[in-house]
């Protein structure tokens, strides 16, 4: 069976991005208490280079690996920009881990979905956060040291990543 269009895009998108990971990532992910890996990266939208150093928040940072064929990605997207909405201590970087920059840019019209991204052109931040699955996000402090670690977003998981903001921004 031969799939074709959105559909054969988004299945070869999955297979190739689990296939690439679940051979390259023999490092743990990061846990709560460690320090998060810094690293470059060019802002989607704008193509002006950073660093995660450079876009921590006052008091936290939310930094969440995406791609555009996940649905749960989608959701976690949408709650991620209602609390930076909310909290101005709160910064937000999505990385995108999809193959093509053009299907980001799509992607982020559709949705309407306006926030600090970048894509993982040659999957070195994914290698260095060991990432195999989407969504995979960290919440961080404003010293980078991973307060929370997330794997999946369920139904329910809006309010976990909201409680678990505002208790790091003690409210």
């Amino acid at each position: 069976m031969i799939f074709t269009g959105k559909l054969g895009a988004t299945l070869l998108s999955c297979i190739l991005f689990f296939c690439f990971f679940s051979a390259s990532s023999l490092a743990a992910m990061p846990v709560a208490g460690e320090l998060a890996p810094d690293f470059s990266f060019t802002f989607h939208a704008s193509d002006e280079a950073s660093t995660l150093d450079k876009v921590l928040g006052k008091k936290a940072t939310l930094l969440f690996f995406v791609q555009t064929a996940c649905r749960p990605c989608l959701r976690e997207i949408k709650a991620a920009r209602e609390l930076a909405d909310e909290n101005s201590s709160l910064s937000v970087l999505s990385v995108f881990v999809d193959i093509s920059p053009k299907t980001i840019k799509r992607y982020l019209q559709n949705n309407e979905l306006i926030l600090p991204t970048t894509w993982d052109e040659d999957e070195s931040i994914s290698k260095l956060y060991s990432i195999t699955f989407t969504p995979t996000s960290f919440l961080l402090d404003n010293k980078r040291k991973i307060v929370k670690a997330y794997k999946g977003f369920h139904r329910g998981a809006e309010r976990t990543l909201k409680s678990d903001v505002e208790e790091l921004l003690g409210r």
